[in-house]
């Protein structure tokens, strides 16, 4: 259930968020893409905390697999460390198959805006750059 006290749906294929429908007034299951975006954000956030790289892949885009793949890599222990210190994302812009959203990094009293961009890949919405 949430905030609203009815239930959502989380759509997954092979263990990947494929999309979030969200139940309106009228119990009738309507897709939400930005429910979906946030939904991948907080797999990709929760991969990183359990220090998996390879299940905070799932969530990139094929194109942005190499580049993240070694970064990550190379954060080893350090991995699980950095989403604590990140705001909720905020959308800064929404078309049919891209996406911005901005977020707040606070660490050693320093506040750092980076900006995320999703895009829609096979139907599914993935982080292209972060």
């Amino acid at each position: 259930r949430n905030g609203d006290g009815r239930t959502d749906l989380t759509v997954s294929k092979n263990g990947l968020i494929m999309s979030v429908l969200l139940a309106n007034a009228s119990g009738v299951f309507v897709l939400d893409d930005l429910s979906t975006m946030r939904a991948v954000w907080l797999g990709f956030k929760s991969a990183l905390d359990s220090g998996s790289p390879a299940g905070a892949l799932n969530y990139i885009s094929v194109d942005s697999i190499p580049l993240y793949s070694d970064l990550l890599t190379q954060l080893g222990s350090n991995l699980s460390t950095g989403s604590a210190t990140w705001t909720d994302i905020k959308l800064l812009e929404l078309r049919p198959t891209y996406a911005k959203f901005s977020i707040v990094e606070t660490a050693g009293g320093q506040r750092t805006l980076h900006v995320l961009i999703f895009v829609k890949e096979n139907d599914r919405w993935v982080l292209e750059a972060i």
